[in-house]
């Protein structure tokens, strides 16, 4: 239930919902996600008083050092040929987005 709470209340979430089954609908949903979620956690700190969650660091800080050894490490050039792609190719987006406002506004004063 925490996990569906979680990533049915953030914000983009929502919004996605509300375009789909409106605003009247979605904000009945959050409630009950929310609602349900408070209700269940109060819940299950009654049912489970003197719960204390166990962490093994060791085996965490492990498991962190084996993901490490997978990390490819790019050169400092790598890395701004990457920027400098990404930032092209949103130029270039954004060039066509415009381009088509203008061609929009062009075609509307034709008429």
């Amino acid at each position: 239930m925490y996990l569906m709470a979680g990533a049915g209340t953030n914000v983009p979430e929502l919004l996605t919902i509300t375009k789909m089954i409106g605003r009247r609908a979605s904000t009945m949903y959050f409630a009950m996600v929310a609602g349900i979620g408070f209700v269940s956690g109060y819940i299950a700190n009654k049912v489970l008083p003197d719960f204390t969650p166990v962490l093994d660091f060791d085996r965490t800080s492990n498991t962190i050092k084996q993901v490490n050894k997978l990390l490819v490490e790019v050169p400092e050039w790598g890395e701004w040929l990457c920027s400098f792609i990404v930032i092209g190719y949103a130029v270039y987006a954004l060039f066509k987005f415009v381009r088509g406002k203008l061609k929009k506004a062009q075609s509307y004063e034709k008429r």
